[in-house]
């Protein structure tokens, strides 16, 4: 019986941000259909030139598959071998001197950029526009910059500001200098930001100088990285790439290299998917913002023992005026709020952790086992530890 063989792939990829795990995804969905590939990541497993150096030598790596800064030494180490490679990101075509067994994948920078641009003309009430770079010369942040600024002239707009950074990146001085230029901005005014951490901190800026979001200044990131997004204060609208299906046609892509089809050079561009709008692109009512306020609140201390007048006293208003504006934005009441988030945690525990049930209900913020167990049973139908049995990972 003929052994199948089994694939040696290497990846690259920056996985600390949304972009590079939503990517990660991409390849794992495309390689668990069917392929029998051995998938090593190199943050992981392979951390310097030398050992990849050293597994080219033995010729222990079928396909590579790299995101955009991540492998800075793969032109030399790669250069002289026939190792299949896709490279996903905008930088690579001019590093790579071979021309055979190499495909790039990028997204649509500049129809990123154009995205950002038609949701703030859509939204027709700035006096002007701005843009906020990800890092001085990076060039999918250059791209997406081109693609807003074509957009916006292409539609009349004449007041649009590009932010020239002059100190390090998320210095102090560099957040000085952010407040500085966003004070003098016409407002209202609509801001598009390369990357979402970037954008988090012209959200910081903007409550050094005590401009409103989104009333006075609108911003929109990139990326819908959703613990940045949903944690700012308010929550960052973001534009989402389609990271997912970058990875996914990488990994197609590079399969299709190992088999030894269609080695020359191949430029494959990814759709953007959508915008994720949030509060700072869209004023909201003075009753959501309250609801919103205190979501945020319980989010935080559901399980530090907090309660309904915790709840009140941080929002500063009535307890009936808080009661009244979550029945008609939430649905619900504030101690549900506060259960079910006590809840999710508690699940969390049970299912990914051996902990014992009553300390995990202790550190969900349960402080009575039996009122929890006769909870949990009137909305699952089962025992906590019935339930444990059946939702843990196979």
């Amino acid at each position: 019986m003929r052994k199948i063989e089994v694939r040696q792939v290497v990846v690259f990829l920056h996985m600390s941000g949304a972009s590079g795990r939503d990517m990660l995804s991409g390849i794992f969905t495309y390689a668990k259909g069917g392929r029998r590939w051995s998938i090593n990541l190199a943050n992981a497993a392979i951390k310097t030139a030398d050992e990849v150096n050293a597994l080219i030598a033995r010729g222990r790596i079928d396909g590579i598959i790299a995101g955009e800064y991540c492998l800075p030494d793969a032109p030399r180490l790669l250069a002289a071998s026939g190792i299949p490679l896709v490279y996903i990101g905008t930088k690579g075509e001019g590093d790579y001197a071979r021309i055979k067994s190499i495909s790039y994948v990028q997204n649509d920078e500049e129809g990123i950029g154009r995205l950002a641009a038609n949701t703030f003309l859509k939204l027709g009430r700035y006096q002007s526009f701005a843009f906020v770079p990800a890092r001085p010369g990076v060039a999918y942040s250059d791209r997406r910059q081109a693609g807003y600024v074509k957009r916006l002239k292409d539609a009349g707009a004449s007041s649009i500001t590009v932010f020239e950074p002059k100190a390090a990146t998320g210095t102090p001085d560099d957040r000085s200098a952010l407040v500085k230029w966003l004070t003098a901005l016409p407002k209202p005014c609509a801001v598009y930001v390369a990357w979402d951490f970037r954008a988090i901190q012209v959200l910081e800026a903007c409550r050094d100088a005590k401009i409103a979001v989104p009333e006075q200044v609108a911003v929109l990131g990139t990326d819908n990285d959703e613990l940045l997004c949903d944690s700012a204060e308010p929550p960052l609208s973001s534009i989402l790439p389609d990271h997912e299906r970058a990875g996914f046609v990488a990994a197609e892509r590079l399969d299709a290299l190992m088999r030894g089809r269609n080695p020359r050079p191949r430029t494959i561009f990814v759709k953007v998917k959508n915008v994720v709008e949030r509060e700072t692109t869209h004023p909201v009512t003075a009753s959501a913002h309250i609801v919103g306020k205190a979501l945020a609140y319980i989010k935080r201390n559901a399980t530090k023992g907090i309660g309904v007048p915790d709840v009140i006293q941080h929002l500063g208003c009535s307890r009936r005026l808080a009661d009244l504006r979550f029945k008609e934005n939430a649905g619900t009441t504030i101690l549900k709020a506060i259960t079910n988030r006590r809840m999710t945690t508690l699940k969390r525990l049970l299912r990914d952790t051996d902990m014992p049930i009553n300390q995990a209900a202790k550190r969900s913020g349960f402080t009575c086992l039996k009122r929890l167990e006769r909870l949990f049973r009137s909305e699952e139908g089962i025992a906590m530890h019935e339930w444990r049995t059946q939702n843990r990972p196979k």
